[in-house]
């Protein structure tokens, strides 16, 4: 905190939020070394969380102090200018509570099962970081460090779940702040229009009571944005510093965060440029660039000794690699993530862009038309959009939805930006209106259909029926209550969903490098595989796989070795993998639909995509 109040002054919430950034950057560092080094132990997690909360009582008037003037601007700027205050406060307090209530329930989303969650289990049950030749688990991991202590904390999977969630929604909270505090400099005029837009988007508020790491990745870009306007007031560089500073922690959660780089560099530019002369501008500017890269290193370095590329498993022909099948798998899931640069492709993504129900395509109406028509300020939104959305396109010509979500808070600026300059004109600002109460009404319809299952459970707690959606969790739970809490697990499973198994893990599904498949040609081959990796049970299931690379040879080997002298079935347990009602189902909803078909939006509502499964847990035999 004295660190920030060194380099900003007179602003509380600019403060506040900069004190957050370099308390982030130092705890996600120094977690960071500890992975490394493999002392991730209860004593010295206590430690760390014991130091942290001592600073924190040290500081605490000031931060309270900050936190008071930060609020007083953001009320003085939502909440003052209007007449109904009390109802205005009591709608804001309503939509927070409905955030909490949402975060305050177990982990279930894909993702979070996949990988957010599930290497934070990992690297607490092997005491520090260890390579895997998995897809998803080499991507930036300032999530898992950062929030490792909460993890820690918890008493189960459930708990940590909850708390991680939990700490989701609290950078919910501080994002809107930013904004608001960003729209403050730009000069908006009707911050609830904003308010309202960003608590009521599906994918915003989907990602900020879910164990995602998108919600985060924007508060740092957000940060940083902030950071930068900052500099027009007391055009102090070190806000420069910062800025660049808080972009480098967002690459570090993410790769799609090198689509602001431009943009944050010309903003730099031009800020310092204002200020000081071009040479001290341009030493300036790579200074904070060389900030932005070392604190967003870390991960890039441990790719590049690891794998041969910083960024794996993306720009594979820029690289040279080390292992054939670990390439093979990178090139498969490359191809699905990343797409083509023709035509077909390209209209693919206008489709996306039109029937996506996370963002519907009247947000990104407003967004567009906001950043192309917007009046013009120190932001540059326009000039934003254009860099994002080009080097997107350049990196990721599929251009999938979900990453466009680390945008789309910010055009939301543009987009209310707009609705200012054309408030006076009154055709336009009917067309505007209509636009963005059918986006409202569209968030709202959504937020009752994707909340029901949420508050249903806060009513009944019924794990069960709550936990339907989430792969393998019943059979995991069963799976629990048999292996030894000592033994090392291999699981195979469709969707590499295995968060809920509290056992020491390796994954081998098609998106991992870490057995050749098709090298294996003997039961005694795959025993001894098994043995050298101290494993003793097998977790599999072999359905909704057969698409993917080398999955014949995976229900080769599975199908020969359960039938072997060096298995034993422990169980077998038949399961529905259901797949989520909040964007498959949707679709039907929101693509050119009528709401008014009963019979469409009865099976919307209430209708389950799902598939037929087996699991088996088998005991790996000592020969």
């Amino acid at each position: 905190m004295q660190i920030a109040r060194k380099c900003i002054v007179n602003s509380g919430w600019t403060q506040l939020v900069s004190a957050f950034l370099i308390g982030s950057i130092i705890l996600g560092f120094s977690i960071f070394i500890l992975t490394q080094l493999a002392l991730i132990y209860a004593s010295v997690l206590t430690i760390v969380i014991v130091l942290c909360v001592i600073y924190g009582l040290y500081q605490i008037r000031t931060v309270f102090k900050a936190l008071q003037a930060g609020f007083l601007e953001l009320y003085n700027y939502l909440i003052q200018p209007y007449q109904h205050k009390k109802f205005i406060i009591v709608v804001i307090l309503l939509l927070i509570i409905w955030i909490i209530l949402l975060a305050d329930t177990p982990a279930r989303a894909g993702d979070a099962m996949r990988y957010h969650l599930a290497i934070s289990n990992d690297i607490l049950k092997n005491h520090g970081y260890i390579f895997r030749p998995y897809v998803n688990a080499n991507f930036p991991l300032y999530f898992n460090d950062l929030f490792l202590p909460v993890f820690f904390v918890g008493k189960n999977l459930i708990a940590k779940g909850i708390a991680i969630k939990l700490v989701v929604a609290t950078y919910f909270f501080l994002t809107v702040c930013n904004l608001l505090m960003i729209a403050k400099t730009i000069y908006i005029k009707h911050p609830l229009l904003l308010f309202f837009l960003f608590f009521l988007t599906p994918a915003l508020f989907q990602n900020g009571s879910e164990a995602y790491d998108n919600i985060q990745t924007i508060f740092y870009i957000t940060t940083g944005l902030l950071l930068l306007q900052f500099f027009w007031k007391r055009k102090q560089s070190s806000s420069i510093y910062l800025a660049l500073a808080s972009l480098g922690f967002a690459l570090g959660m993410r790769y799609q965060v090198g689509a602001f780089v431009p943009w944050f560099t010309m903003l730099a530019y031009c800020n310092l440029r204002s200020a000081n002369n071009l040479r001290s501008t341009i030493y300036h500017v790579l200074g904070a660039l060389f900030c932005m890269t070392f604190i967003a290193s870390p991960f890039y370095i441990r790719n590049f000794i690891n794998l041969g590329n910083p960024i794996w498993p993306l720009a594979l022909n820029l690289f040279p690699y080390y292992d054939d099948y670990t390439h093979l798998i990178a090139m498969l899931f490359n191809k699905g993530v990343t797409g083509q640069h023709n035509l077909s492709t390209f209209v693919g993504d206008l489709h996306n862009f039109l029937r996506d129900p996370l963002i519907p395509f009247t947000f990104w109406f407003l967004v567009l038309a906001g950043s192309i028509f917007a009046p013009k300020n120190t932001l540059k939104l326009g000039w934003g959009c254009l860099f994002f959305f080009l080097v997107w396109y350049v990196i990721q010509p599929a251009m999938h939805l979900h990453y466009g979500i680390l945008f789309y808070p910010i055009g939301l600026l543009a987009a209310i930006s707009l609705y200012d300059k054309i408030e006076h004109r009154k055709s336009l600002k009917v067309i505007y209106m209509i636009v963005y109460q059918t986006s409202i009404a569209l968030g709202v319809l959504i937020a009752i259909v994707y909340s029901f299952l949420f508050f249903k459970y806060h009513f009944d707690h019924n794990l069960k029926n709550y936990m339907k959606y989430t792969w393998f969790y019943q059979s995991f739970d069963k799976a629990n209550h048999i292996i030894p809490k000592d033994a090392t697990v291999l699981v195979i499973t469709p969707g590499s969903q295995s968060y809920y198994l509290d056992r020491k893990l390796y994954m081998a599904d098609p998106d991992s490098g870490l057995i050749n498949w098709p090298a294996i040609k003997s039961n005694k081959q795959f025993y001894y595989l098994l043995k050298n990796k101290h494993i003793t049970y097998i977790f599999f299931s072999l359905q909704n796989m057969d698409w993917q690379l080398n999955s014949k040879d995976i229900i080769r080997v599975m199908d020969q070795f359960s039938h072997s002298q060096y298995s034993q079935v422990v169980f077998t347990r038949p399961e529905i993998l259901y797949i989520s009602q909040f964007r498959h189902n949707l679709y039907e909803l929101l693509a050119w639909t009528n709401l008014m078909d009963q019979k469409k939006l009865y099976r919307v509502l209430v209708a389950d995509y799902r598939i037929k499964a087996t699991a088996v847990l088998l005991k790996v035999v000592a020969i």
